[in-house]
């Protein structure tokens, strides 16, 4: 079983991968288990803030019930008009 530190980073390394594969966005939704939504926000703050720079994209967290730990979801808002 691992960490929910070692999951939130993968996490982290799976949305990088994901998202430089799409094209460009203002926002990305990112859907992850409720532990690993909260580990980021409380504890991975300055991770969540380097990976949106990278990424050039604000990086919203939603929790959803049913995903497995490491497990994530991942969409692009529209951009603002």
């Amino acid at each position: 079983m691992k960490s929910v530190p070692t999951l939130a980073a993968e996490v982290l390394r799976g949305v990088h991968r994901e998202a430089v594969k799409k094209p460009p966005t203002e926002i990305l939704m990112v859907k992850v288990s409720s532990q690993v939504a909260r580990y980021l926000y409380d504890f991975g703050a300055k991770d969540l803030e380097a990976l949106e720079h990278q990424l050039n994209s604000k990086i919203v967290l939603r929790s959803k019930d049913g995903l497995e730990p490491g497990a994530f979801e991942l969409s692009q808002a529209p951009a603002a008009s």
